[in-house]
């Protein structure tokens, strides 16, 4: 089964297409009508963008638009994240960072390897 694409997908993946440089914004931290209005926010016309993790989804089971993300993970279980890091890396996005607002020792960088890149 092909996984379906996350919202925003399209505008998200034109964005970068226009300004690589910019990295898009993810939002799996909160409830689901927060991470809605985070990203409809981000989705602005002049803003690189967003998409949101809805709760108790399985990040595998979503295509991820590719480029450089921020994502907000607050409080999130590490297994989440892991399976977030391994689908967005899957789907060509090159450098990630989560970040958790509430404890920050918990924010990481996640980084596409060199042979993943040039495959």
């Amino acid at each position: 089964m092909t996984p379906r694409r996350c919202p925003f997908f399209g505008e998200i993946t034109e964005r970068q297409h226009r300004n690589p440089r910019f990295s898009w914004r993810l939002f799996a931290a909160g409830a689901a009508s927060e991470r809605w209005r985070q990203a409809q926010l981000w989705m602005r016309s002049s803003w690189p963008g967003a998409t949101l993790l809805l709760p108790d989804t399985d990040p595998m089971s979503v295509r991820w638009a590719p480029g450089t993300v921020i994502a907000d993970a607050t409080n999130q279980p590490s297994e989440i994240v892991q399976r977030l890091a391994q689908a967005l890396l899957r789907d060509g996005c090159t450098h990630v960072l989560f970040v958790d607002l509430a404890d920050p020792s918990r924010s990481t960088h996640v980084k596409r390897s060199p042979q993943q890149v040039a495959a």
